[in-house]
């Protein structure tokens, strides 16, 4: 018998291919006025708060029981009274489980996110704990809740913070990683709230359509169910696409989108020519089979447009937005001289209380950069963070750059918009080292250009004049323009290959 059910779960809607012409002004000053409207919350957040301070003289036991009636009526009637006073309940049970105050920027976001949108909120803990909020609240409508993260350390970190408070709420929370058997990964799946990366979602997602009969590739099982039924697969992982709360939105909906998603068919399932051997994904195909989706980012800047064209979400801020401090850049002709200028700074600042991240892009500049370090004695010879130095990749630099950690940009990021999120969230005057031999900086400046600048600079690594600030201003504003032509080429081809 062909499993009708789990075919239904698994299918996804045709993609939309990109808007063009009048269409797409249409849909973009559309997205623009609900960003300038944004959603009715002020009243509600204040109400939300007086309510929640009213249930601090209640026991554990009380608090529980108030907030069943609330759980109930959510999966009745999911309004916005019901909501307010079921988030009412959560923010007294997240002070007591997790420690710390929800301020109204919290109470602001859990309502957005609970709404369908996108919310832009500076703090790192702050976030955390909307994402969690907003993931629990979603998961009592009935089906299960993926809160999708960029990494495994991502993961792990809401993870513990929503199984703290689904200790109180009576919610099973489950993670989901890389070396996960089949059994244990099917029991996490069948949480209530699923922390997962996005990567390993697309990864299961791809397994269960294969196996299921979806897709390209996977219609030839359809015919050999129907042929012996008893071979249809009844070990699936997911249960469906029913709602999801991205936490690092800016890097699963963006930098995420620009490589689909990917499943190795295994060698004896089936017999297929070598290039069919892999099932693909886009990431935005895979976020529009949700039903609800919401997510959060440290900062969105001038991506509003790109949230709104590609996933439908409209924009608002949680908080007023940080002032970013302006970073003072070096210019180097050489990698050789730039790695020498930054552990010169280093060992000129050794002996002060001073903290630095040192955030690199490659793997290989990183181990080039402990080389030269160890060699100064200014870091041993493990691989711990001494001296209160720490090198760190860029895919995991938000952990680490907390507030009042000096961050030093000793390579240019991939993403213009990670480079702002990681000032902003230090809050302190940072530092960028660049060379001009780096990839990153060749691929996006004539070599004219590149030629007067090398002449130009000196190797002391003075600070940068009004020509050279101008041009690295110039690569950075091309780098977002290739970024946003890539996403879009990877959305018409995934429109035309699905």
């Amino acid at each position: 018998m062909l499993p009708v059910e789990a075919y239904r779960l698994l299918d996804l809607p045709s993609p939309r291919p990109p808007r063009l012409g009048l269409d797409r002004w249409h849909h973009a000053a559309v997205g623009w006025f609900r960003r300038w409207r944004g959603p009715p919350l002020a009243d509600r957040v204040a109400a939300v708060q007086a309510v929640a301070q009213g249930y601090g003289a209640f026991s554990e036991e009380a608090l529980r029981y108030a907030l069943q009636p609330w759980v109930v009526e959510l999966r009745r009637h999911p309004g916005l009274a019901v909501v307010d006073g079921a988030c009412a309940v959560l923010l007294e049970m997240a002070r007591r489980a997790l420690g710390c105050p929800c301020s109204a920027e919290v109470v602001r976001a859990v309502l957005a996110m609970d709404g369908g949108w996108l919310v832009e909120l500076p703090s790192c803990q702050e976030r955390t704990v909307a994402a969690v909020l907003a993931a629990l609240l979603v998961a009592w409508r009935g089906r299960s809740c993926h809160l999708l993260t960029g990494s495994d350390v991502s993961s792990e970190q809401h993870w513990a913070a929503a199984s703290r408070l689904g200790s109180w709420t009576g919610q099973r929370v489950g993670l989901v990683q890389t070396r996960l058997e089949a059994g244990a990964r099917q029991q996490q799946y069948a949480c209530d709230v699923i922390c997962v990366t996005v990567r390993q979602l697309a990864e299961d997602f791809l397994r269960d359509r294969h196996q299921v009969g979806v897709g390209r590739v996977a219609e030839r099982n359809r015919l050999r169910w129907l042929i012996r039924p008893a071979t249809s697969p009844t070990d699936l992982f997911l249960r469906g696409l029913a709602s999801a709360v991205v936490a690092d939105a800016d890097r699963v909906m963006l930098d995420e989108a620009l490589v689909p998603g990917h499943w190795r068919i295994p060698q004896g399932d089936v017999a297929l020519p070598a290039p069919e051997r892999e099932e693909r994904i886009a990431i935005p195909s895979l976020l529009g089979g949700y039903r609800r989706l919401a997510g959060i980012a440290a900062r969105i800047g001038g991506d509003a447009g790109e949230y709104w064209s590609l996933y439908g979400l409209p924009v608002v801020a949680a908080g007023r937005r940080p002032v970013c401090p302006t970073p003072r850049t070096y210019l180097f002709a050489t990698m050789e001289e730039k790695w020498q200028a930054v552990v010169d700074a280093i060992d000129r600042l050794r002996g002060t209380e001073t903290r630095i991240v040192l955030v690199v892009r490659h793997v290989g500049s990183a181990r080039a950069l402990a080389d030269l370090l160890r060699a100064q004695g200014i870091i041993g010879a493990g691989d711990g963070d001494h001296a209160g130095v720490a090198i760190v990749l860029s895919a995991e630099a938000e952990m680490a750059c907390v507030e009042g950690v000096a961050v030093w940009m000793v390579e240019m990021l991939e993403s213009p918009r990670r480079e702002e999120g990681l000032w902003c969230a230090s809050g302190v005057a940072t530092c960028r080292y660049i060379s001009l031999d780096e990839k990153s900086v060749q691929n996006h400046w004539p070599a004219l250009l590149a030629q007067i600048l090398r002449n130009h600079v000196s190797k002391g690594g003075r600070s940068l004049d009004r020509l050279s600030m101008v041009a690295l201003d110039w690569v950075r504003h091309r780098a977002r323009r290739a970024d946003r032509r890539r996403r879009l080429i990877v959305h018409t081809l995934n429109t035309l290959w699905e």
